[in-house]
């Protein structure tokens, strides 16, 4: 927990201790003022990661975590996690075929006024 920045180290230790008994607000704005204070501070973004609300939240704190030391195995696994955890992309719909001789319809919006005669001929 070692820095050059006044009052970081007090703020993360502060941080940690209200994560770790349940005080989520309070964690997440002690060590948002942490990070603010010293953007290179590992530590703070990783505990950080554990008390923000919203997935996209954690995945930039890991990232963070990474952009300072790229080997740090527990934000690597973290990703890992919310990659796991990431919604499936949404089915594409299939296109729709002509009756008569099975390829795709054009959509009105695919189509622009030149292209309609080399689509006819």
């Amino acid at each position: 927990m070692e820095n050059n920045i006044p009052g970081v180290t007090e703020l993360l230790r502060h941080g940690i201790a209200a994560a770790q008994s349940g005080r989520t607000e309070e964690a997440r704005q002690t060590l948002l003022r942490a990070t603010e204070l010293d953007e290179r501070n590992e530590q703070s973004w990783l505990w950080l990661s554990g008390v923000v609300e919203l997935l996209p939240d954690r995945r930039v704190c890991l990232e963070n975590v990474l952009a300072i030391n790229p080997d740090h195995a527990p934000a690597q696994a973290g990703l890992r996690w919310l990659d796991q955890r990431a919604p499936p992309s949404p089915p594409t719909a299939a296109p729709e075929l002509c009756p008569r001789c099975a390829s795709p319809l054009f959509q009105t919006s695919e189509v622009s006024e030149g292209d309609i005669g080399s689509k006819i001929a």
